[in-house]
């Protein structure tokens, strides 16, 4: 079950990297995403790099 979250998880973040990289003031944009989105973003990467981190220090 895990495996197939983390695995899931990967997909939502390379996605996330095109948002980062084509709507954000990480690279010249004009389209720049909103707050919410910007707060998704954060949450779904942060969630996922706590869980890896604790998994690779036990």
């Amino acid at each position: 079950m895990v495996k197939t979250t983390i695995w899931s998880s990967n997909g939502m973040i390379n996605s996330l990297n095109k948002a980062r990289n084509r709507h954000s003031l990480a690279h010249p944009n004009t389209n720049i995403i909103g707050k919410r989105e910007a707060k998704l973003i954060i949450g779904i990467t942060s969630t996922v790099t706590d869980y890896i981190s604790e998994y690779l220090d036990s």
